[in-house]
């Protein structure tokens, strides 16, 4: 499933560098969860706390959630 990142912007009101996290996310899905949130807000330059209020401001309960959320997304197989 792709996901139209300027949607997602606009919907939750993200900053530019939120948006450049959630792409991070979004891109390399399925090594995230591996690296976890500090090396992520490290490889965009931003803080741990930040990632995870990035995840708060989404309606996730937090990085984790956020993660295994999107990657489940990623694998559903569409069903017509």
């Amino acid at each position: 499933m792709e996901y139209d990142i300027y949607k997602l912007k606009t919907k939750y009101h993200l900053s530019d560098t939120e948006q450049k996290i959630l792409s991070y996310i979004l891109e390399h899905h399925e090594d995230v969860l591996a690296m976890g949130v500090r090396r992520v807000a490290t490889e965009n330059f931003a803080s741990p706390a930040m990632v995870i209020k990035l995840a708060k401001k989404m309606g996730f309960t937090g990085f984790t959630d956020m993660v295994y959320r999107f990657n489940m997304i990623q694998q559903e197989v569409p069903r017509f």
